[in-house]
Parts: structure tokens; sequence; C-alpha cells
């Protein structure tokens, strides 16, 4: 499976967050995946661990980036949430972590510094369940195709919006 790295400020950046080895915290990785699998045009996408260092290097030169992570919080186990990160702040409450600067603090720090991407979108797939071991909660695997789909319409939504600056 190839990853690339952003090399063109003017793709899409695809960041798939979380650890297949703790259930539910893979969700993002399987996304991301997905997306992968597509070879859409413009489009690169990446997996990380979500340590927020590491992400905002990741996004440092992107304009776009839709980032796909695990979340908790009341919702039924495979809920999806979307939020435009450059508007609205992230809720450290449902992107906890096990790193002590993890994605929430990554956007928000970024956002503070003045160097959050230009169109930053967070998808958080609630989870059911993250002890250690592989594999998704069936309610969680369920969710994946529609987060796929949904990111693909705001992918050619960014896409089609940077044509149009152009």
């Amino acid at each position: 499976m190839k990853f690339s790295m952003i090399n063109n400020p003017h793709s899409v950046l695809v960041v798939g967050v979380g650890n297949e080895f703790r259930s539910d915290d893979g969700a993002g990785l399987v996304v991301a995946r997905m997306i992968n699998d597509l070879e859409m045009p413009g489009v690169d996408v990446v997996e990380a661990s979500g340590e927020g260092g590491e992400l905002m290097s990741l996004w440092k030169r992107a304009e776009s980036v839709i980032l796909i992570d695990a979340m908790v919080g009341e919702q039924e186990a495979g809920a999806i949430r979307r939020i435009e990160a450059n508007a609205h702040p992230l809720s450290m409450n449902i992107f906890r972590s096990s790193h002590e600067f993890g994605v929430a603090h990554a956007v928000e720090l970024s956002r503070t510094l003045r160097e959050l991407p230009s169109n930053i979108i967070v998808y958080g797939i609630q989870g059911k369940k993250y002890e250690m071991g592989e594999g998704l909660s069936h309610e969680v695997e369920r969710a994946m195709t529609q987060a796929a789909a949904l990111i693909v319409n705001d992918i050619q939504s960014l896409q089609s919006a940077e044509t149009t600056k152009l």
C-alpha cells in the first residue's frame, strides 16, 4: 500500500489517525486506506498515530486537509461527526488521545499560531471498544463506507473550489 507525503500544497491531504491494534481506534486508518484505494488524482493519503507534532508537520504546507479519527462521546457507536475545524474549535473531550498532545491539541495550537490549513475538516467516528486487539466493532465497521463516501464528496468539493480559484 502506497501512502504519499504531500508534495503539492493544492492537493487534498487525507490523514487517517489511529492505532489498528486498539480495536475501534483504528477506524481512521481503515477509512484512509479506503480513500487511498480509490487512487483519486490530487489526493495525498497518509496514516498517523495522532501525535500532535506529527500532525502539525504533516499539514504544514497543505491548504486542504481531511482528518479521520475515532472519537468518544455520548453518540451511538458508529455515529459520524463532521467538523469544519477552521471555523469551529475541536473539543478535547471527544477527540481524546493516548498522546499528551493529540488531534484536538494540534488543531487548536495551529489555530493559535495561525498555521491552520485554509480548509481542515475533521471526521470523528464514534467508537465502541478501545481495548487491545485487532478488528473494529460491528457498529464502526458498518460506518466505514458511509464515512468514505462523505469524505469523497468533501474532496470533490475542495478540488472544485480550488479549480474555481485558479
